[in-house]
């Protein structure tokens, strides 16, 4: 394996307020393998000491260039303004070849130009905005197209005069970010938005809090329909310095956060897993449906004997047709008109129609995977040269598969069974 880097950069002063700055990157990525191992080695005597060959080879080239525009103008000692146009081209070749003689070309070459703007009054008030548009090629393959603009504001209100010299707010800011985002690839549009509010706050030097609020819009355009996901949450960070001393000290940081991605519309509902399948769960994709949400039978059990196999009524009762009992059938739906008659042993589902059959009527909500609570608490504890550092990390609010019990509680094959069936 071998790896040369090389990496040049230029600054040039046009002006008291306009300077140039230069990037060149070079990134040079060999690697070669060459097995040759009897397989005697391995005491496979009867395949007549034949030889084990892997044979491959892998280079990556890769050229970065970078120019940077920054204009800084003298505005007055109450405001500051940076504005930078950013040029950048990266060229990326890569080949590959197996000891089957399979080669693997790929060469991208990305090019872009970014524009950034920073203007600061009197340190309290802050306004910037970004745009960003860049162009991907790639050999035998359409070229893709990605467009990308933010704005943010915030307010750095112990600044102010009411707060700037108080003893019990040491910092306070306020802040909100937009951006939108456009993205061409293969010949499909992906649309991007977001908007996360932000209120950060010190006290007495020790606490230390924020607090997210974030709300993103991922839309696929369609030629049927566009395809809408909103994902919402929040977050939560706190830090304490309990004590800060010459010789020691000790913080804890925690952090709470939950978020969910729900379908805002889509064209199509969109089914995956084979209800059929023993294992499997059902997915659906439709709107209003959160993501991570998991369907399937509601699971009462085994069928202790062959009278819990009968049909019954709501109440319990064993149902009778010409004095004779009916058997609990499943129906088949990739088969029409087939369908299995239940026996002692096999999974008892809850019969939500109380047809006498468990079919895709009967499948129901189970749960989501996904947690409604994520957090954790960390301290971290230093004493001269020592330190201890603890970590507790926490999930909650969610729905998980118990593959011990489906494991054990299956009876469709030779494996050891819990007492329970």
């Amino acid at each position: 394996t071998n790896n040369i880097r090389a990496l040049f950069t230029a600054k040039y002063n046009i002006s008291n307020v306009l300077t140039y700055l230069g990037t060149v990157s070079f990134d040079l990525y060999n690697q070669k393998i060459n097995k040759n191992l009897a397989v005697s080695e391995f005491g496979l005597s009867y395949l007549n000491d034949s030889a084990f060959t892997d044979k491959s080879s892998a280079i990556n080239k890769q050229i970065y260039f970078s120019n940077r525009l920054v204009f800084e103008p003298r505005i007055g000692d109450k405001n500051s303004l940076t504005m930078q146009l950013h040029f950048d081209t990266d060229k990326l070749d890569y080949t590959y070849e197996n000891r089957f003689l399979n080669t693997l070309n790929k060469e991208l070459f990305t090019y872009g130009a970014s524009l950034f703007i920073n203007y600061k009054y009197k340190n309290k008030y802050l306004f910037s905005t970004t745009y960003r548009s860049e162009n991907i090629d790639e050999i035998n393959i359409e070229n893709d197209r990605n467009n990308y603009m933010a704005f943010s504001a915030g307010w750095h209100v112990s600044q102010e005069d009411f707060l700037k010299n108080s003893k019990f707010i040491n910092n306070l800011k306020i802040e909100s970010s937009w951006g939108n985002s456009n993205i061409s690839f293969l010949n499909n549009w992906d649309q991007i938005q977001y908007i996360n509010p932000r209120i950060s706050i010190s006290l007495l030097n020790r606490l230390n809090l924020c607090f997210d609020v974030f709300q993103r819009k991922y839309k696929e355009l369609q030629p049927e329909g566009d395809f809408v996901i909103r994902n919402r949450g929040w977050e939560l960070f706190t830090n304490i310095e309990i004590i800060d001393r010459h010789d020691w000290s000790a913080s804890i940081d925690f952090n709470l956060s939950h978020n969910e991605n729900v379908i805002i519309s889509t064209p199509n509902s969109y089914q995956i897993g084979d209800i059929m399948s023993n294992g499997n769960y059902l997915v659906h994709l439709q709107k209003g449906a959160t993501l991570g949400d998991v369907y399937g039978y509601d699971y009462l059990g085994v069928y202790k004997d062959v009278t819990e196999t009968y049909v019954h009524d709501a109440n319990g009762n064993i149902v009778y047709e010409d004095g004779t009992t009916i058997p609990m059938h499943m129906i088949h739906p990739t088969n029409s008109g087939s369908y299995y008659e239940f026996q002692p042993g096999d999974a008892h589902y809850k019969d939500q129609y109380i047809d006498g059959r468990i079919d895709e009527k009967d499948v129901v909500y189970l749960g989501n995977v996904n947690p409604k609570l994520m957090g954790g608490v960390s301290s971290n504890i230093k004493y001269k040269g020592l330190s201890l550092n603890l970590l507790f990390y926490f999930k909650t609010g969610y729905s998980i598969i118990n593959q011990v019990r489906m494991d054990t509680e299956k009876m469709y094959n030779h494996d050891n069974q819990s007492a329970s069936t």
